[in-house]
């Protein structure tokens, strides 16, 4: 099954649309834990691409419904909607990127929500077998039913450097340094 938010999706029906003129993407329905009993615990995700030349867009919408404790699969009241927008530019090995996150958790028993907004930003060259990469990214404060939940962002900075040792087999070594606000 797809991979998205921690975990592996059951009983996935998976799409993938051919590269036409830059445009592609895959679009999945999974069953989850669906049942007679509990019919509106499934998934939808959806991730329309563009590629033109070293130009790279991808927008992935995720909407997971009755879901128990995230990530869990088993039935619940809680439903998730997430969006992302992937901009990233690749060219004489160097790698540029944008990411722009939102997550959205409904609890339909009491109505209430939390949501945040993130972003990245990645920058890797390779050479070689060689790849040294540096991703900055921010997880702005959670709100929870609209007020700011205090001490919920956190800011990151990591550096890594791979080596690939065959096509598939890679050593990697990275540096990870969380911020959490004072």
């Amino acid at each position: 099954g797809s991979y998205f938010a921690g975990n592996f999706m059951n009983n996935t029906i998976r799409y993938e649309a051919p590269n036409i003129g830059g445009f592609s993407g895959w679009a999945s329905y999974s069953f989850d834990a669906e049942s007679p009993t509990n019919k509106n615990n499934k998934t939808w995700y959806l991730n329309p691409t563009y590629t033109n030349g070293p130009f790279r867009l991808g927008y992935y919408h995720l909407a997971r419904r009755a879901q128990g404790a995230l990530p869990a699969q088993i039935p619940g009241t809680l439903n998730q909607d997430a969006d992302r927008i992937g901009i990233a530019y690749v060219n004489n090995g160097w790698r540029f990127g944008l990411l722009v996150d939102r997550n959205k958790v409904t609890d339909t028993a009491n109505g209430s929500t939390h949501q945040r907004l993130a972003y990245a930003i990645p920058v890797a060259y390779g050479f070689g077998p060689h790849t040294i990469s540096a991703t900055w990214g921010q997880a702005m404060s959670t709100k929870n039913n609209g007020n700011t939940l205090p001490d919920s962002g956190v800011k990151m900075l990591s550096l890594s450097y791979d080596y690939a040792l065959s096509r598939r087999t890679q050593l990697n070594v990275s540096v990870n340094r969380p911020e959490f606000p004072r």
